[in-house]
């Protein structure tokens, strides 16, 4: 088979539920074509999902290390370790991310998108509230934080976070008006 067939019959076999033939064919591709980001991407996925996080690990580890700088790398890691149950190493994972650019709110949106992913909303919450302090802006992540604030209904939370952004933007009375009554 040529890579195009190879990629799409290894596409299929995810689909239907066939991680192990997939994972065989999305590491050919992958030896084959290593700078190939769809294909790294697809045995990275594989491997999670046949719970092989050591080699998964490794994998995203190697690119890592050619790419130091790639945000997506480092919480693609960090949300292995998670999946992994080693959670001690996906915090600091999560943290060198930040600590990549630790004025920049890009990384604390990354890391607290990630970390909703796997379902760890208060951490989320407790990046966002960091980047605030470290970006000193008392107003960044207002509406990201209200939203989070409200999925865990913490509703009194929620409230200050959007009492906040009105005081700063009074023209948005409709816009607050119609979050606070999507959960009043």
């Amino acid at each position: 088979l040529d890579p195009g067939g190879k990629f799409r019959l290894a596409q299929g076999l995810e689909q239907g539920g066939e991680y192990e033939r997939a994972t065989i064919l999305y590491r050919e591709l992958y030896a084959r074509e290593p700078e190939n980001i769809v294909y790294f991407d697809g045995l990275q996925r594989m491997l999670v999902q046949t719970k092989r996080y050591d080699d998964a690990i490794a994998l995203v580890g190697e690119r890592l290390a050619a790419r130091p700088g790639d945000l997506s790398l480092h919480t693609t890691l960090a949300g292995i370790y998670q999946r992994a149950g080693r959670e001690e190493d996906a915090r600091q994972e999560w943290a060198r991310t930040i600590a990549i650019a630790p004025a920049n709110p890009n990384h604390y949106r990354i890391v607290a998108s990630s970390m909703i992913e796997h379902r760890l909303l208060d951490r989320a919450a407790e990046v966002y509230r960091n980047g605030r302090s470290a970006c000193a802006d008392p107003f960044l992540f207002t509406m990201e934080l209200a939203q989070l604030l409200t999925v865990m209904m913490d509703y009194e939370g929620a409230s200050t976070e959007l009492v906040a952004w009105l005081r700063k933007n009074p023209s948005q009375v409709g816009f607050i008006q119609g979050r606070f009554a999507a959960f009043t």
